[in-house]
């Protein structure tokens, strides 16, 4: 070999060398790459478990306060009904009572059924 191939070898081989050391620092940057993308997700997935679980709990809360409430609410409109029929009742008799005061007023002779409707209509 002469002085200028021995050079050129050397810088083929130099050249060689520099490439295997490029190509082992790319695959060691692509290593750690993947490597920190696989924690950054697991590090996602377990957040996103930990978001989820306290979510399911929230969740769970707010719909056994809304049962809660909606047993309140229930309670709330029977106790209301209750007081209305009561009140109804009530008033029912009272009606009832008055009809049979006014029946009882009308002479025996007006008691026809058609003449108690007239009377009725009339207010007397």
């Amino acid at each position: 070999m002469t002085g200028g191939d021995e050079l050129l070898q050397q810088a083929e081989d130099l050249i060689e060398e520099w490439l295997c050391e490029l190509d082992a620092a790319h695959d060691a940057m692509v290593t750690g790459a993947a490597d920190e993308a696989g924690r950054i997700v697991a590090d996602a997935q377990e957040q996103a478990q930990r978001l989820s679980a306290t979510a399911r709990d929230e969740a769970e809360e707010i719909v056994a306060a809304a049962r809660i409430e909606a047993r309140r609410l229930m309670g709330e409109a029977e106790r209301q009904i209750a007081e209305r029929r009561a009140e109804a009742e009530t008033e029912l008799e009272r009606r009832r009572a008055e009809l049979v005061r006014l029946i009882e007023q009308v002479p025996t002779d007006e008691v026809r059924p058609g003449r108690l409707r007239r009377l009725f209509r009339r207010g007397h």
